[in-house]
């Protein structure tokens, strides 16, 4: 009895070999493909740049309001109370930020 492989002829172990032709469309999308490609990708960078930008400095400014905000909190109610609600927000770069200012501050109000 003739099993399936040898009635359809298959054969797996001799590999399929497609080669696109020079003058054949599919040859001319792979050429316009990398072309696009690669304009595409410098003006993703470009934007990319430009995006980590803006939100460096929407996050720079929302910083710079809070450590503005413990710095009041720290005259008004305590420096214990502000480093509590500076720690609560469990970034480091908030909490020295908020220690260079509060430093900046007692300096310049000379309570040192």
């Amino acid at each position: 009895m003739e099993n399936r492989f040898e009635r359809e002829n298959l054969n797996f172990e001799t590999p399929l070999q497609v080669t696109p032709e020079k003058e054949s469309p599919e040859f001319k999308e792979v050429v316009d493909t990398k072309k696009l490609e690669q304009e595409l990708s410098l003006l993703f960078n470009k934007s990319k740049e430009s995006i980590i930008e803006e939100v460096e400095e929407k996050e720079i400014e929302e910083v710079e309001k809070k450590v503005d905000d413990l710095v009041t909190i720290a005259f008004l109610k305590g420096p214990e109370h502000a480093i509590k609600i500076a720690q609560s927000f469990n970034s480091p770069y908030i909490l020295d930020a908020f220690h260079d200012r509060l430093v900046e501050e007692v300096r310049k109000k000379g309570l040192n």
